[in-house]
């Protein structure tokens, strides 16, 4: 029996609703959120401030972002489909409660054996695949409190419009099945790789299934990854502003041709990266 994965992998605009109209005290971006979305709360009323913001009774981060409180859910792509408690509790010493409906998404299964160049079988892919997740885990253990951006996310490349892969994908490998959490952009060798945000650069490394790869932390546990890099520019410290140079585009770790990887956490749940640049840009 084949065993299922799951990887760290790790554009419809959303208009924002109010929850119960604009009299209640926060505006949620999508009540049926699907797997592998992002859920934007905002709280437009200065007299109610959130204290804390709670879904599937784990914790979510509240900042602020051009000048409103807001708090962001990640919905895993194995999230399973039904009904979610949402609670807030204010400063005020009000609480607010509410259910979100997390719908099923259909994902392709996609056969992608192990290139030969790369000489793993796929035992080693699962212990090199578990080895390179740890080091990207031990990334994403704390979360930053200081938020590293002020504006909405972007996409990584001058030309975003070719895609090789879709978020949650499962690929076959020939004796595994391995989550796909992120989406692959199609561009040539050399193609320059910007920031989606402003962030810290908290890993730059080479990984033998990843290959060249850059994490960002853009601060209350958003990260960006991206990998296959045929170079990095950035070094492990750094301060990005949106569009500095990470990279270019490339084709080293498992790859089947040129492309860049690009996966996006919120804490230590991987979310369709299309979905949340796009939430981002709604607000």
């Amino acid at each position: 029996m084949k065993r299922i994965i799951i990887s760290v992998f790790a554009i419809t605009f959303l208009n924002f609703q109010p929850a119960f109209g604009q009299s209640q005290p926060v505006i949620i971006s999508n009540l049926n959120p699907r797997q592998g979305e992002t859920v934007l709360l905002k709280f437009p009323d200065d007299n109610s401030r959130p204290q804390s913001v709670s879904f599937n009774n784990i914790d979510a981060p509240i900042f602020t972002y051009k000048n409103s409180l807001v708090s962001i859910l990640g919905i895993g792509a194995g999230q399973t489909p039904g009904s979610y408690d949402l609670r807030i509790n204010f400063t005020n010493g009000q609480s607010f409660a509410k259910i979100l409906r997390v719908l099923k998404v259909k994902v392709p299964v996609v056969n992608l054996p192990i290139p030969k160049q790369v000489g793993l079988s796929p035992d080693e892919l699962l212990t090199n695949l578990a080895s390179g997740n740890a080091v990207l885990n031990s990334a994403f253990a704390s979360s930053t409190p200081h938020l590293y951006f002020t504006e909405s996310f972007g996409l990584p490349l001058s030309d975003n419009r070719r895609l090789a892969s879709v978020f949650g994908e499962v690929r076959n490998t020939g004796g595994n099945m391995v989550r796909h959490l992120g989406v692959d952009f199609v561009a040539p060798i050399g193609a320059p790789v910007w920031a989606i945000n402003g962030g810290k650069v908290i890993r730059a490394y080479e990984d033998r299934v990843y290959g060249n790869t850059v994490v960002l932390d853009h601060g209350e546990g958003i990260y960006s990854l991206y990998l296959h890099l045929n170079a990095i520019k950035v070094k492990v410290g750094s301060v990005l502003q949106k569009g500095s140079l990470i990279g270019w585009v490339g084709e080293t770790g498992l790859a089947t041709a040129p492309h860049l990887h690009l996966s996006v956490k919120i804490g230590t749940v991987s979310v369709n990266p299309l979905k949340f640049v796009s939430v981002f840009a709604s607000k």
